[in-house]
């Protein structure tokens, strides 16, 4: 099976999530390797932000809009440097000057380090993207994905891609129309910009530029400027493994829901703790003024709240606990009051701010306790150690891990990825095992109590924890080595051996195998499946053929019917299995096969101008025993005419309701 289809939108969404913010943060004064570090980052948060700005400036969303303000807050940057110092125009971008003698001291710097991990990171993760989509064309079967999928049609034949307006497809005309659609509108300007329009290419697109970039760029930079100087070196080639080797993130969530607004929060999550650490004086390495630190800390904010809040809130948490470990590490090394003070006050603040946001920033109604508790204390505290088993299959290389990442924390008396580590394990075990109440539903219920979103997050945590764990093990095991007698090969060449072990104990393991498989069953077409079979899908790619452009189909979106304007962009009843429906469709649901009995039906159907009806015959999306009685005997029916049959997926012009 050929994969070019896919080539050409997977680089334009690779470019879309690197160059905008690159330019940025170059403008405003960032060194090359922190402006590619977080440029990820500051581009999502330019998309996201260009795509609420467009329509109020009356500009249809594509690539101008995204342009255009890249060009205006790259502008101003450099006005205001220039303002200030004319010579920072020059100092911003200066690069060392390299000679023949400092060419290997340069390529075994941390920098190139960096560089040369994230370049492994991404063949590791497109490895694993290629096996688990099995196909250009692939796309989730699960039950998400039916909204996520129309949602980008929607923006790209609406040529509207804010978050303001994302609900606007789905929900009442009185109801809240915004939705954190930073993913949409990523992957809609793909579209927009390739010429591509099939949902199913422009998906994968932004999977691979999710997983492939923007998930090993941020975690490699957040490594970079969390790790101590002593193991700095010995801990990114490991730690680009790692990343692409714990099956609970970022692999969860493009297999469960499917939800991909999730996915590129939390993929940007590592990365925007960085601002943060730069203002709070704990990223030097990354040389980041206050000004950059300011500018990118605001747009990067902006992307990660509109690629999903939750990830936002962890950043707030997050840092909230940062500060007070810091608050205490002072304290303990008696570093003077000042300093102590500063922090303590941070602290309290950032602590109360956490508290409003996770009070004011969840689901309404009764959906914080969507989802119950999963085993006991017991049991979630054991998938706390060793994650779940994949198909009955141990993660023993997670126990490894936590194992390896508690020793290095004591060797180094380095605590914090740890500590971050220990506050998603807590708010797990708290999702997985505690029975609905008061403290379940404050703690959790952010995520809407709900065990899997949690289980990821968790696994996301235990990545930078692992790779100070396994860099100390890389350094420990260098110094054993040098005591033993001459060694030429330095610290880079122990910690690549090590990347290697990594790799033949993560990557094509029996549970790592094992769930990428599970995934790849969610993606496949076959004659059973989820959402839509073969068949249906052929039946869709028909329907322009038979039905008109301003013609009107009235279907119920509980077997598949749903993604028929995703692929067609026919005009549907539905896009969402949780859409809104009135009074009218509701009526339609239930008695629709009484139509050559009951006037009331016509009177709907004609009410809502209503040409087509399209049925797919078969199990609902995650359950099979779901029935709508309404399209239980439509091929009994005198007013309903069969136009086209392909399998189980039947379309019928309506033709008796105009008399």
């Amino acid at each position: 099976m050929t994969w070019l289809p896919l080539l050409l939108p997977a680089v334009v969404a690779c470019l879309w999530v690197t160059v905008p913010g690159l330019v940025l943060n170059l403008s405003v004064g960032s060194r090359p390797l922190t402006a590619f570090f977080l440029s990820p980052l500051t581009s999502i948060g330019i998309i996201a932000i260009a795509a609420i700005a467009a329509p109020f400036v009356r500009l249809a969303w594509g690539p101008l809009p995204v342009i255009l303000l890249t060009v205006a807050l790259s502008a101003v940057a450099l006005s205001v440097r220039l303002a200030r110092d004319r010579n920072s125009l020059r100092a911003g971008v200066r690069l060392p000057k390299v000679r023949k003698e400092n060419v290997w001291y340069i390529l075994t710097s941390a920098p190139s380090l960096a560089v040369i991990t994230v370049l492994g990171s991404f063949a590791l993760m497109l490895r694993h993207v290629k096996n688990f989509l099995g196909s250009p064309y692939a796309f989730s079967q699960k039950f998400d994905a039916i909204f996520h999928l129309n949602e980008v049609r929607w923006m790209i034949e609406t040529q509207n891609g804010s978050s303001l307006d994302a609900l606007s497809m789905t929900s009442a005309p009185w109801e809240s129309q915004f939705y954190p659609s930073a993913w949409h509108g990523l992957t809609s300007l793909t579209g927009l910009t390739s010429g591509v329009h099939d949902v199913g290419l422009l998906t994968n697109s932004s999977i691979i530029a999710t997983l492939c970039v923007i998930w090993p760029v941020s975690m490699i930079a957040l490594i970079y400027v969390l790790m101590p100087g002593s193991i700095l070196r010995s801990s990114l080639f490991p730690a680009g493994v790692i990343l692409a080797g714990v099956p609970a993130f970022p692999f969860t969530f493009v297999d469960y829901g499917v939800l991909y607004p999730n996915l590129l929060g939390y993929c940007l999550l590592p990365a925007m703790y960085i601002p943060f650490f730069a203002f709070i004086g704990q990223a030097r390495r990354l040389n980041l003024r206050v000004v950059p630190t300011l500018t990118i800390g605001a747009v990067g904010a902006l992307g990660t709240a509109l690629a999903h809040p939750t990830a936002a809130l962890m950043v707030l948490a997050g840092s909230t606990v940062t500060t007070m470990y810091l608050t205490a590490r002072y304290a303990a090394r008696r570093k003077g009051w000042r300093l102590i003070a500063i922090h303590a006050g941070g602290s309290v603040v950032l602590f109360g701010a956490t508290i409003i946001a996770w009070v004011k920033i969840r689901p309404p109604g009764k959906a914080p306790e969507t989802w119950g508790p999963v085993t006991d204390t017991l049991g979630a505290i054991g998938q706390v150690i060793i994650n779940s088993p994949v198909n009955g299959i141990p993660q023993w290389h997670i126990l490894v891990l936590l194992i390896l990442a508690i020793v290095g924390a004591l060797h180094t008396r380095f605590y914090l990825p740890l500590t971050l580590w220990s506050l998603c394990a807590f708010l797990w075990v708290a999702a997985a095992s505690w029975d609905f109440g008061s403290a379940r539903r404050f703690l959790v219920g952010v995520w809407y109590s709900d065990a899997n979103r949690l289980y990821a997050q968790m696994g996301l945590f235990l990545i930078p924890a692992g790779a100070l764990g396994v860099g100390y093990a890389c350094k420990w095991i260098y110094r054993k080595i040098r005591q033993l007698g001459q060694f030429r090969g330095g610290l880079p060449l122990v910690a690549a051996l090590g990347a290697v072990a990594l790799i033949a104990t993560t990557q094509a393991t029996p549970a790592m195998d094992s769930h990428i498989d599970n995934i790849e069953r969610s993606y496949k077409l076959a004659a059973r499946t989820n959402s839509v079979n073969q068949q249906e899908l052929t039946f869709m790619h028909e329907l322009p053929e038979y039905v008109g452009p301003h013609d009107k189909i009235f279907a119920n979106p509980w077997r598949g019917e749903g993604l028929i304007y995703a692929f067609t962009g026919l005009n549907v009843s539905t896009h969402h299995l949780l859409e809104h429906e009135s009074r009218t469709e509701d009526y339609l649901f239930k008695h629709l096969d009484e139509i050559d009995e009951d006037p009331v039906v016509c009177a709907a159907i004609n009410g809502q101008d209503y040409d087509y009806v399209v049925h797919f015959a078969g199990p609902a999306i995650d359950n099979d025993y779901f029935t709508t009685p309404g399209f239980n005997h439509l091929e009994k029916t005198k007013k309903l005419k069969l136009v086209h049959q392909r399998g189980n997926a039947y379309l019928y012009r309506i033709t008796g309701c105009d008399e």
